[in-house]
């Protein structure tokens, strides 16, 4: 790491830029106040706030920086009263306060066309508008776009001020008419990050960064300048995504972007930049920059090492994604190949189309160990044989994915002007992103399918198989959290686990994955896409406390909901739990949430590199790499 990057860190890190930041907003409810009482239409209050927003911002240039833009106002304001609010959550799903998140745009048509061809764009729409919706959408369009083009002429002038003339340059010609060089398809990603940031839209994704930036990094190369230069400005990049991180929800810091896979034509997406953008990550040990590596079969293998060689320096190793079981997957639910191959990393692990899809990441979670309980509670003596006690698993799993599509609600969302600049051909069509995006499908989540099975392949072991434990002795013991019941307990831990490539254990795995699988196609929400599965990243399932349950837990300890093995059973090492949570058909799952695979903190990166390989080559969707110090190697 240069000097320069060096300092850089530290400043940010040490949250001295923080002294330019304006005091937080006093009443966040009086604009939309005002917006109401003068009867601003919901597109014209989205405009008005972004145009404050820019407005009061302060343009702030660092001598050490080469890349601009700092958040000085803190607080977004309301776009609408709180009253409004209560209307709305009276009558729709509000998630994210109406807010569009989740999402990734198109940069690299923006970089190329630059702010004044996306205007020009929506200029030639406007002479053939039909609609005073579209009429207003693209008026919208205008006055955000001059909006940025003004903020970028402030930070200009301090730049002016500051004596840096390149800088200048490139916030006034470049933003506005494209890049030619890296450093400028930077910027311009910056200044429209930045843009979302301000409009309210969370969680967008930085998106495939070594494609877009890829014809800038060549033609920077054919001038002459150095990889060690492009790993400074690519480490500057991702430092600038932090100037703002704690404006955002503490589980928002992260940054994501997504290095590698299949082209949209199903090329090799594997370049220079790939490289390039690993080695300047692993340099710079920036914890909250999240990375996702796509896995194809023609990845080069230097690329799993330097990867997995993130944990011998403390850091997150990167996410991993399988292409070979991502895309089809994505192809099962409708979309079209060519969008699947070009496919992101979004919120919660979750998978995002660029510039087209508007997928809600959690729209509801099954609980796998509540409904196991459930059942045994409510109709284990019923069961003469253990396929009876599957069947009704299966009946119970379809019932509360029935119930949750049928608690759905249309979901509300406020216009979304700046975000139309970067999504699709909005412009083009003369309609915001909201309601014109190419998918607008809803991810219901599974969590804590390793409890679960665990449970029933000790159920089926001790109570059908070995007849050790009687059914009334389970309740019993179950009614009382094992309290006078430890030998029933321990008969309950003793049995069969996942995660130890057992295939007594793994089978319920596999049954549970497939039911809900199958459970969930077909189903349709409110906006008229399709229910996708996904596993439960964010722990929601457990919102509520759950009794003791046949796995041999007590009552209210805690479970991971995560699709990852209880490492306190994991007996047969490390490589028998890939084996395992590889063995379920994951093409039907794999559309959000990896296989949290723990490994001990000694473990070393060839050895994690070639666990992903494994779990891959046996039909993995996606890992992530978690350090667990209770965990044997095995």
């Amino acid at each position: 790491m240069v000097e320069r990057i060096s300092k850089l860190k530290e400043y940010i890190c040490d949250r001295k830029h923080h002294v330019y930041r304006q005091p937080a907003i006093e009443n966040a409810e009086a604009l939309a106040m005002d917006w109401k009482q003068q009867g601003f239409s919901n597109m014209q209050r989205a405009v008005r706030r972004f145009t404050w927003m820019t407005r009061n911002e302060q343009a702030v240039v660092l001598p050490l920086q080469k890349l601009a833009f700092i958040r000085t106002v803190p607080d977004l304001p309301l776009l609408f009263t709180r009253a409004e609010m209560q209307v709305l959550y009276n009558n729709y799903s509000v998630l994210e306060l109406g807010r569009v998140y989740n999402v990734t745009g198109d940069y690299g048509r923006i970089i190329k066309e630059g702010l004044l061809g996306r205007k020009r764009a929506a200029a030639a729409r406007m002479r053939v508008a039909g609609s005073a919706a579209s009429r207003e959408f693209l008026e919208a369009v205008g006055e955000c776009i001059d909006a940025i083009l003004v903020l970028c002429g402030n930070y200009a002038m301090r730049a002016d001020a500051s004596g840096f003339a390149d800088f200048s340059y490139i916030l006034r010609h470049a933003v506005a008419n494209g890049a030619t060089t890296l450093r400028e398809a930077l910027q311009i990603v910056r200044v429209m990050h930045f843009a979302l940031w301000c409009a309210g839209h969370g969680d967008n994704a930085l998106g495939r960064v070594d494609q877009y930036l890829l014809p800038y990094y060549e033609a920077d190369r054919e001038r002459g300048v150095a990889n060690d230069d492009v790993i400074e400005l690519m480490q500057e990049f991702f430092l600038s995504t932090q100037y703002d991180a704690d404006l955002y929800p503490r589980d928002r810091r992260s940054q994501t972007i997504t290095l590698g896979g299949k082209t949209v034509s199903g090329r090799s997406g594997y370049n220079d930049l790939t490289l390039l953008c690993l080695l300047a990550a692993l340099d710079l040990q920036l914890p909250t920059l999240s990375i996702t590596l796509r896995v194809a079969d023609n990845m080069p293998g230097e690329l799993y090492d330097l990867a997995a060689s993130f944990t011998e320096v403390g850091m997150p190793v990167p996410q991993f994604a399988s292409d070979n079981v991502i895309i089809p997957g994505l192809a099962e639910y409708g979309y079209a190949v060519s969008d699947a191959r070009d496919y992101a990393i979004g919120a919660s692990s979750s998978i995002v189309i660029p510039d087209k899809s508007h997928d809600i990441t959690v729209s509801g979670v099954v609980s796998m160990p509540k409904i196991v309980l459930d059942v045994v509670s409510q109709d284990i003596e019923k069961c003469r044989n253990f396929p009876m006690l599957l069947n009704i698993i299966v009946k119970e799993i379809k019932g509360r994915l029935l119930q949750l599509v049928k608690q759905q609600r249309k979901p509300f969302f406020e216009p979304a002007p700046v975000l139309s600049i970067l999504m699709g051909d909005c412009i083009e069509q003369g309609r915001d992103f909201v309601g014109a995006a190419g998918y607008a499908n809803s991810a219901i989540c599974i969590g804590g399918v390793g409890a679960a099975a665990d449970a029933l392949a000790a159920i089926r072991q001790t109570v059908y198989l070995d007849q050790r434990i009687s059914w009334k002795e389970l309740l019993r013991a179950l009614e009382n959290n094992f309290i006078g019941f430890e030998s029933i307990r321990q008969l309950l831990l003793n049995a069969p686990k996942t995660g130890n490539d057992d295939d007594f254990a793994d089978d319920m795995l596999k049954f549970i994955l497939q039911s809900f699988s199958d459970g969930i196609r077909g189903l349709l929400n409110e906006r008229g896409g399709v229910f996708r599965p996904g596993f439960d990243m964010a722990n929601l399932a457990l919102t509520a406390p759950l009794g003791a349950t046949a796995d041999g837990r007590f009552k209210n300890e805690p479970i991971d909901m995560h699709y990852t093995p209880n490492t306190a059973a994991m007996r047969a090492g490390i490589r028998a739990a890939a084996v395992s949570f590889a063995k379920p058909e994951l093409t039907g799952m794999a559309l959000g949430g990896p296989f949290v695979l723990p490994v001990p903190p000694i473990m070393r990166a060839d050895e994690i590199a070639q666990l992903v390989k494994l779990f891959f080559s046996l039909g993995g969707h996606q890992i992530a790499v978690a350090v667990d110090e209770m965990v044997y190697i095995g």
